[in-house]
């Protein structure tokens, strides 16, 4: 297999040809409203596309740039047919494709390259065949049939109950999380998540804690998994609002039948936060490199 470059319109030929990714972030639409310049590397076999992975890419003095935006923890890979079910024939499936990826990246000159790969995609192997070496990364994730409170968290959401949840519009739920959002959140993400939300083909869905709100979330809700994207106490809200809040949409998530994903967990007081619901940490890889030469 082979890899290359391509965008426009030969990008958007080849888009649907490649129909196999279940998540929203795979969306053509999902890459529009970023309001940057993007394409894929796609992975050919004998001149047949197989797989495709958008990236976004900007150009600066002789270097180009290939990442994934904020807000995502890592990229889809959109397939011509799904991954085989079992280990041993998805390992061979993917090896193929990753030594090509591998080596479109390890030969890219004057380059940066930083993006993540699936969950299921975590096959480091044919990356270090092609001397790429990815790092670890990861985030807490539910599984339904799997989410049994602590007793200490019973306790907080016991402090919030009285708290009402309400359904927000995502521009409502977002305009709170402008003003209130953690320090540190880059106003790129914020400028992401304004033309993200306003996309009514995309799925997300919102709540506040309290009236006046205590806390919000936003929640993109695919149809195997829900990510929390979003989140924020409002005010000198100091109590378990946000525990409350959270609570509640893992359990509406999981009764679903949908997998709770935390979305990013690494920042220490973040990873205590989550790590309290009593998640699995799942891992993926992440790619960083550059090329000078």
């Amino acid at each position: 297999m082979k890899a290359r470059w391509v965008e426009g319109e030969e990008l958007q030929k080849v888009w649907h040809a490649l129909p196999h990714a279940d998540v929203p972030f795979a969306e053509w639409t999902w890459w529009e409203a970023l309001q940057e310049k993007w394409g894929a590397i796609l992975i050919e076999e004998e001149g047949a596309p197989v797989g495709l992975w958008p990236l976004t890419a900007r150009q600066i003095g002789l270097f180009r740039l290939f990442r994934q935006p904020l807000i995502l923890p890592w990229l889809p890979i959109r397939l011509r047919e799904p991954l085989p079910p079992s280990p041993e024939k998805r390992y061979r499936y993917q090896a193929p494709v990753l030594r090509a990826l591998g080596k479109w990246i390890a030969q890219k000159r004057l380059s940066y390259f930083a993006a993540a790969l699936p969950p299921e995609w975590s096959y480091a192997p044919p990356f270090y065949q092609e001397r790429v070496s990815p790092y670890a990364r990861g985030s807490f994730v539910l599984f339904p049939g799997r989410f049994s409170p602590s007793t200490e968290l019973k306790r907080k959401v016991r402090q919030a109950e009285t708290l009402d949840l309400t359904p927000l519009s995502p521009s409502d739920a977002l305009s709170l999380w402008t003003l209130y959002r953690p320090a540190g959140v880059r106003e790129k993400a914020v400028r992401y998540l304004q033309s993200l939300t306003s996309q009514p083909s995309l799925p997300w869905r919102a709540w506040g804690v309290g009236n006046p709100p205590q806390a919000v979330g936003i929640f993109l809700w695919g149809a195997t998994r829900v990510w929390y994207v979003a989140g924020a106490r409002i005010g000198k809200e100091t109590g378990q609002a946000m525990t409350r809040l959270l609570h509640a949409i893992i359990q509406q998530a999981l009764q679903e039948d949908k997998i709770f994903d935390f979305m990013g967990s690494l920042l220490p007081g973040v990873e205590r936060f989550f790590r309290q619901f009593g998640g699995m940490w799942e891992t993926y890889y992440y790619i960083s490199a550059w090329r000078f030469w």
